[in-house]
């Protein structure tokens, strides 16, 4: 069976772990979570696998070893194919693609590709592009300007990014 969307639970059923985060809620609610969660991220993620490749989903057991917040469960469910992250939760449908942590290296690299006229200008019409079609570009945002960055550079607004994140978000069900 093809991926037909997410449940109409699935929302409850994040609004209600995120109110009740305990494993009482989990046992007492997990073929909510197997039925209108898991099984339609598999059915997305074997529909998307001929083009993108095999998809994984991650756990959605949290990792509270050494986290002062001991919430056991994830507050969503999400998932990567192809270098690209679909999430759904209560907040709705998120699919981000880009890149995570690059080491100091990379991101001397990208800031020079991105101050070239040529490149940095493909990056620009690309990201404007992302943006007219509602989504967002979004990332952990610098304090200060890296140095050696004009501030006037049209690049600016393309550097001032620890990591980019084009993606789109919307409540709803899909």
């Amino acid at each position: 069976m093809g991926f037909a969307g997410f449940g109409e639970q699935l929302v409850d059923f994040y609004d209600g772990l995120e109110a009740d985060n305990s494993k009482a809620y989990w046992a007492d609610h997990k073929s909510v979570y197997d039925e209108q969660v898991k099984s339609p991220m598999t059915a997305l993620l074997a529909e998307l696998e001929p083009e993108f490749g095999q998809g994984k989903i991650f756990r959605p057991y949290r990792d509270v070893r050494f986290s002062a917040d001991k919430t056991p469960y994830k507050t969503h469910c999400g998932a990567i194919v192809g270098g690209y992250y679909v999430q759904a939760g209560a907040d709705g449908i998120m699919i981000a693609g880009g890149y995570y942590q690059m080491a100091g290296d990379q991101i001397a690299r990208y800031r020079v590709a991105v101050e070239e006229e040529r490149r940095g200008e493909d990056l620009r019409r690309r990201l404007d592009r992302i943006i007219e079609a509602g989504l967002t570009v979004a990332g952990d945002q610098l304090a200060t300007r890296p140095r050696g960055i004009d501030p006037d550079h049209p690049a600016w607004s393309c550097c001032g990014t620890a990591r980019s994140t084009p993606g789109g978000a919307g409540r709803g069900r899909t």
